[in-house]
């Protein structure tokens, strides 16, 4: 095994991850859908083995962050992942808002990111692909794409077992078992278990939160019938009743102040003390998660010729939850969200591929067919928040529950086309591109409790007087221009072509330059928002991403590599939840998703790995980005309480720390026998970052808009048999005890931080059988 390894071709050690003496071997990657050797493809790519993976003790999406700088994750409001690569990230807690990164299994991909938690189980490598992938990879892929390659079925018997007890009581046990069940016919079985590990801790009431309860199941079938036919299933299944994150209260900001006095436990409440496990939560509410997914995907390859292969690539997913969530850092009955949703998507890729031109031209032509069909329930509690009081003013009775309900299906069609060829020995063009149509159904609306109700049919009534037609409890209040309640009905229709153009050029036998220009687009999608109007429910626009990239790899000795790269993206129509006037005049601010008409980033990667003596790795690699808004554009800011807008004209972008480190350093040495010892250690730094769009100039003016800039330093050691039999290691995260932020946020009355974890160590013991 390794230590970092991080940047665009970055040759890793072989899938054992053991090194040959001490030369830096390569790694085969399909980040084109076809083998090739990472030092051959121009695009910034980094790669990890699946062992490599389990040393570092990651376990989720998120700890990719460890091993790519560009890399970053934070959650929305309540509780959906956001990933961003080199700052292109889209932040919505909407189930199905559509990624700017998207995460694959095996060449198949996960409609939304919440679905994405089974991703990590049992794997042989996994890549991540910087910059736009829309030609091969679809759109939803601005940012890039993580491309997970599960473990697959071995020609013999094959066993392995790890279980993992660290700080705070957390268990993780993990295992698969492989072989052949007829001389075609091979499979895998793999499980992982988390229980336990609540780091949480109330500094008003005592209690604890942070457990993990967590499943992960996956059957993979690999069937070759003939020696031109390859079929594989992949059968696979993950819950997650785990806890969900709870806050650190750090600032008051009353949405309306005029009704303090109605919120006394509130306005009182205390700020969190600047330690990790310091949170606060209202016991008397759930605090958990209630996930389920299922998936079966197939796949089958045809060989019809040497230079000829049919590929069909089917999946269908099933996702359910019932979340409860309490993230506005105090212990009272304040605000809560219920989020009750199911996904059921279903997607079909069909391709040829083959070579051409005396082997000179790698082709590929396929088509693509996807139907997403989500149904969201958001129950918003807000009993004890100075929004619940927004009716006594006309002799009503605060309300205490809002619903937003929200349906959208969506259908994408696409053909897509790729080629690379050699023009000369040393000289390598590539060109693809991708037709892409969708077509999204939408209905949505607001309801409320009856005291809710009955203030919207007061406001309708004001307005409409005698025409006025009140709703009961729980039906659709979302007013229409005529201000009639009802269901919210509309669609949105799209289409684009992604592309990508790129030059190779190997000046030498190590050493490649490469040069690309290609374009991606991000689907446009519907909010999932309390809209009391239904211009609250009009669709984003689909945005798009141009990007130009120079990059270099170089093996400059068999134990020395280089890696870097430049790059310049053109944004436009960055999507963004902003805050608009109500047109009607009736509801003051209110919440809206709006377009970014003009927007850019560019930065530059540097990645060095050394080797410089029998069984020493060290590696460095560095990341600088400058991501901002470019011309005006006004919206009102979510901490602005009145109506005047803000020009976000050169605010940086959300969760884009300047620079980014990653680092890290492995040691191994013989014992005896068969006998090795290891130590490894390994060092993540960031800048401080804006949670928000924010003006750089001003952060540290308002503490409850950036993360400051911190380090965490993971350290192991341990014992194994050189034949990788079984390992013992005791490993610490977060060795140094850093108090950091991984995300700072408003919910109605409070700013809140998300603190990261504190030091957590344990021991792992891993065993294989053959």
């Amino acid at each position: 095994m390794s230590g970092l390894v991080v940047f665009s071709s970055v040759p890793v050690l072989a899938q054992s991850g053991k090194s040959s003496g001490s030369v830096i071997e390569e790694v085969v990657v399909t980040a084109q859908k076809r083998q090739q050797s990472i030092s051959d493809v121009g695009m910034s790519i980094t790669a990890r083995s699946g062992e490599q993976l389990q040393e570092l003790g990651i376990g989720d999406v998120a700890g990719l962050m460890k091993v790519e700088p560009s890399f970053m994750v934070s959650q929305a409001s309540y509780g959906t992942p956001v990933y961003s690569i080199r700052g292109v990230g889209y932040n919505s807690e909407s189930l199905a808002a559509s990624p700017t990164v998207s995460v694959y299994v095996d060449e198949v991909a996960f409609a939304f990111p919440a679905l994405t938690k089974g991703a990590t189980l049992d794997l042989e490598r996994v890549e991540i692909l910087k910059g736009p992938q829309g030609t091969l990879y679809g759109q939803n892929a601005t940012g890039g794409a993580i491309n997970y390659i599960a473990a697959k079925p071995t020609s013999t018997f094959e066993a392995g077992i790890e279980g993992t007890y660290a700080r705070f009581d957390a268990i993780n046990v993990n295992g698969f078992v492989s072989g052949p069940l007829t001389d075609t016919l091979g499979a895998r079985f793999a499980f992982d278990v988390s229980d336990g590990g609540a780091w949480q801790e109330s500094f008003t009431h005592g209690g604890e939160l942070g457990d993990t309860r967590q499943q992960k199941l996956r059957l993979l079938l690999s069937w070759a019938p003939t020696d031109r036919l390859d079929v594989a299933v992949n059968l696979n299944t993950w819950t997650d009743e785990s806890d969900t994150p709870v806050t650190q209260l750090i600032d008051l900001n009353l949405q309306d102040p005029t009704q303090a006095d109605q919120v006394p436990d509130l306005v009182n409440a205390p700020f969190a003390p600047n330690d990790a496990r310091a949170a606060n939560w209202f016991p008397g509410l759930p605090h958990e998660n209630d996930q389920q997914f299922y998936q079966a995907t197939v796949r089958a390859d045809y060989e019809v010729s040497d230079g000829l292969t049919l590929t069909s690539l089917s999946s269908i997913q099933d996702y359910e939850q019932d979340d409860w969530i309490n993230n506005d850092g105090v212990a009272v009955d304040g605000n809560s969200q219920r989020q009750r949703g199911t996904v059921e998507s279903f997607s079909q890729e069909f391709r040829a591929s083959g070579v051409a031109v005396q082997s000179r031209m790698a082709w590929l032509l396929g088509v693509t067919y996807a139907k997403d069909e989500t149904e969201e329930n958001s129950l918003g509690r807000l009993p004890y928040t100075t929004p619940a009081f927004a009716f006594t003013a006309f002799g009503l009775e605060p309300f205490a529950e809002i619903n937003t309900y929200a349906q959208p299906t969506a259908t994408t069609k696409a053909v897509f086309g790729n080629i690379e060829f050699d023009l000369l020995d040393n000289l390598n063009l590539q060109a693809g591109a991708r037709y892409t149509k969708s077509e999204i159904d939408y209905e949505g609306c607001l309801s409320g409790d009856a005291e809710f109700t009955a203030g919207m049919n007061f406001i309708q009534g004001f307005v409409k007087g005698d025409d006025a037609e009140p709703v009961a409890p729980g039906e659709c209040l979302t007013f229409d221009s005529t201000f009639t309640p009802g269901m919210v009905n509309s669609s949105l229709n799209e289409d684009n072509v992604s592309w990508r153009l790129g030059l190779n050029w190997h000046p030498l036998e190590n050493t490649l330059l490469y040069t690309t220009v290609s374009k991606g687009f991000k689907a446009g999608s519907f909010p999932t928002l309390p809209g009391t109007g239904e211009v609250q429910f009009e669709p984003v626009k689909q945005e798009e991403l141009l990007s130009y990239e120079v990059g270099v790899k170089s093996t400059v000795t068999p134990q020395f590599v280089v890696n870097g790269a430049v790059f310049k993206y053109d944004y436009k129509d960055k999507q963004l939840r902003g805050r608009i006037l109500d047109p009607a005049q009736v509801f003051g601010v209110i919440d809206a998703l709006v377009n970014i008409p003009d927007s850019s980033a560019q930065g530059a990667e540097l990645e060095m790995i050394w080797m410089p003596v029998q069984g020493l790795r060290l590696n460095l690699a560095a990341t600088y980005l400058d991501a901002e808004v470019d011309g005006d554009f006004f919206t009102i800011d979510i901490y602005e309480t009145g109506s005047d807008a803000t020009n976000y004209d050169g605010y940086s972008f959300p969760s884009t720390p300047e620079w980014t480190v990653v680092a890290g350093a492995r040691y191994e040495w013989p014992l005896k026998d068969n006998l090795l010892a290891f130590v490894g250690a390994d060092y993540r730094y960031q800048t401080e970052a804006p949670s928000l769009f924010q003006d750089r100039a001003t952060i540290g003016e308002h503490p409850s808009l950036e993360s400051d800039e911190y380090g965490l330093l993971d350290l192991r050691v341990g014992v194994a048999t050189a034949d990788g039999r079984w390992t013992v290691q005791l490993f610490s995260h977060n060795a140094l005890d850093e108090y950091y932020a991984t995300h700072e946020n408003r919910i109605y009355d409070t700013s809140v931080r998300y603190a990261g974890k504190p030091v957590t160590y344990g021991i792992k013991v891993a065993y294989r059988f053959e």
